[in-house]
């Protein structure tokens, strides 16, 4: 993994602001159809799949709002998109 460019990636959504519910949701819809609502503001499982993808670990086949963060909980689906090695190892749940 190339640290230095994972943390000039981190470092372009510093100040990010977080849409509104309304617009979270309306960005999700729109990466539901494979429209890119881009990066002027984003929700969390938006900024991991453009880091995702900017580091070359996911798949270009759908913009980062098509992510939600179920995606990333169900493994096998994300898996078969992620690249050059990346996996997410199946989540783990704990009792409060």
């Amino acid at each position: 993994m190339d640290e230095r460019k994972l943390w000039s990636v981190l470092y372009e959504y510093d100040g990010t602001p977080f849409p509104s519910t309304k617009q979270e949701f309306l960005h999700w819809l729109e990466g539901q159809a494979d429209i890119d609502s881009g990066m002027e503001n984003a929700f969390c499982a938006q900024m991991v799949a453009a880091t995702y993808q900017k580091m070359g670990w996911l798949s270009m086949k759908h913009p980062p709002n098509h992510y939600n963060p179920g995606s990333y909980a169900k493994t096998k689906a994300i898996n078969s998109e992620l690249l050059n090695g990346a996996r997410l190892a199946p989540p783990e749940y704990f009792k409060i």
